[in-house]
């Protein structure tokens, strides 16, 4: 399924971040301040209440969240060249403290895919004169806590309340959990002969390892607390094109525990036993998993040659059987008040991001396309997501909310995209050649409805036409009112570039180029209606373009 072009070219598809390490962005609890919805919230079955808003320094200062501790309500970040952190108050961002990395004489990295700070410690990989050393930073004041000198080629993982250690050895590797709260030593495995560790993950009950044994590859499932073996299995021969290591990697959550890469996934319990192998589904993005009444949900986005068939689903943790599974694209799973919610973008085209109420036995209920753009998940902390929306970051949490009808697509007269344009303008796109081209003028204009199959009816058109640009018009939304319209055409051009289109209330554009052909999206708010549309050709070709769609969808 191709992703639109005109999506895209709009800024508003960001590539998830592979993730290996603990739970991708799951940041752990934080204090216990609920807030009520919002009088101006759309009806619908469910939606995201804001909490706090952080101040705009934190961005512009910072490009990574780290992590969050709740105790401390500290949230870490990281500057964009990886040289300094920063911890700030996690309702009103302000700067509590800022410690440099890298200094004379030592360089330090942040160790990657650490959201839960819960033990207090930031965990930082270093090397110095002497040799490699990890220590560990206080969340409450960015001092250090604690540090010990790794071996030589001794690889460090954050999992939540512990650091895991791979050490080579001349003969056997060895496995180290460490705590990250004091830095003291928690267990230590000795690995099987010949093998080395290809990825490792972990959470509070459970280690996950994928070990290289030769030509093999296995998995080795063990208890958090004492390092013990509770299964381990043959995954695969090694595949030289792409050996392990290379792809997304594991995912630990709940106990459970997720092996995936572009092509597949393998869910196992928390036991250990294999209950779901997937070879033609994929984590092409983030893959989730909750653990809810013996029942693992998933939510796995899809392979990389086709980003639109992602799906949440439900397997039971006795059998392995599928309880329900269920056409949604989640990037994030999350537990809030007792019920679970499925949250992540829209079909194509419509760029918001959705939230769906999950049933662990009767499945995903009909969502809500909130007024937040689909890139704008960061994070996740015990129900809430941390978004960004233009300059600053905010808390969200979803809710349900009864007696409205579901908000999914919109308002009910969402326009047909390929009765945007008609044959007649198309033809007066046609760029002349200066000979008698009348047997490609009569050739007519093709017209495909490239929508999503989840998404609104023909919600998406491409067009070309014999000696013209290419074109694609894609309605990204129909509001009930003009006010819904104004402010989810806000959330999602910004501050961008307009440009003046007649019979356009509103309009920007963007402009990029690349093997000698620029390509320029113009995004517009028609009366209840915002309309992208992008085509190949001059900057005053997109805009004729932009005016005859204009003046179709009025």
């Amino acid at each position: 399924m191709r992703r639109s072009a005109a999506y895209a070219a709009a800024g508003l598809l960001v590539p998830s971040a592979l993730l290996t390490g603990s739970v991708p962005r799951s940041l752990p609890a934080p204090p216990a301040t609920p807030a009520p919805p919002a009088a101006a919230d759309l009806p619908g079955s469910a939606l995201l209440v804001r909490d706090a808003v952080l101040r705009t320094e934190l961005v512009k200062e910072h490009g990574t969240v780290v992590g969050y501790d709740p105790g401390a309500d500290v949230l870490v970040t990281q500057a964009k060249d990886f040289r300094e952190v920063t911890g700030v108050d996690g309702r009103d961002g302000t700067r509590r403290w800022r410690r440099a990395l890298n200094t004379a004489g030592s360089y330090a990295t942040v160790l990657w895919s650490q959201p839960d700070l819960s033990a207090g410690s930031v965990l930082v990989n270093g090397s110095t004169a002497d040799g490699g050393v990890l220590f560990a930073l206080a969340t409450e004041d960015g001092e250090v806590r604690w540090r010990t000198g790794l071996a030589p080629r001794t690889e460090a993982t954050a999992a939540g309340p512990a650091v895991l250690l791979t050490i080579p050895g001349a003969a056997r590797a060895r496995l180290t959990a460490l705590s990250a709260a004091t830095g003291t030593s928690m267990w230590t495995v000795t690995l099987p002969d010949g093998c080395e560790v290809a990825r490792v993950a972990g959470d509070r009950t459970t280690v996950a390892v994928e070990l290289r044994c030769g030509d093999r590859l296995t998995l080795q499932v063990r208890d958090a607390t004492d390092g013990r073996l509770r299964a381990e299995t043959v995954l695969q021969r090694v595949d030289p094109v792409e050996p392990p290591g290379d792809g997304p990697g594991l995912l630990v959550r709940d106990g459970a525990t997720i092996v995936r890469d572009s092509r597949t996934f393998r869910l196992f319990g928390p036991d250990g036993r294999l209950l779901a192998d997937r070879p033609s589904d994929g984590c092409t993005g983030l893959c989730d998993v909750l653990v809810e009444e013996g029942v693992a949900v998933v939510a796995h986005s899809g392979r990389a040659e086709d980003p639109d068939d992602g799906a949440v689903e439900a397997i039971g943790l006795a059998d392995g059987t599928v309880r329900w599974r269920a056409k949604i694209q989640a990037r994030y799973l999350l537990r809030r008040d007792g019920q679970l919610f499925a949250v992540g973008p829209a079909p194509r085209p419509v760029p918001f991001l959705v939230v769906h109420p999950l049933d662990v036995t009767g499945g995903a209920r009909p969502g809500l396309a909130t007024e937040l753009p689909g890139p704008a998940l960061l994070a996740t902390s015990a129900g809430r997501l941390l978004i960004e929306a233009g300059d600053h970051l905010a808390w969200h949490h979803p809710v349900t909310r009864a007696g409205g009808p579901p908000a999914f697509l919109g308002a009910a007269d969402w326009p047909d995209a390929c009765a945007a344009l008609t044959d007649t303008d198309l033809a007066t796109l046609r760029v002349p050649t200066g000979r008698d081209d009348r047997s490609a003028r009569d050739a007519g204009t093709t017209r495909a409805d490239v929508t999503a199959p989840a998404g609104p009816a023909r919600a998406e058109c491409h067009f070309s036409a014999s000696q013209g640009p290419a074109v694609t018009v894609s309605i990204l939304w129909a509001a009930d009112d003009d006010l819904g319209a104004r402010r989810r055409f806000t959330a999602i051009t910004g501050d961008r570039r307009p440009v003046d289109v007649p019979g356009a209330d509103a309009a920007v554009r963007t402009e990029r180029s690349g093997r000698g052909t620029t390509v320029t999206t113009i995004v517009m708010r028609i009366g209840r209606r915002i309309v992208s549309i992008e085509t190949t050709g001059t900057p005053a070709t997109a805009r004729t373009v932009a005016r005859l769609v204009a003046r179709g969808i009025r």
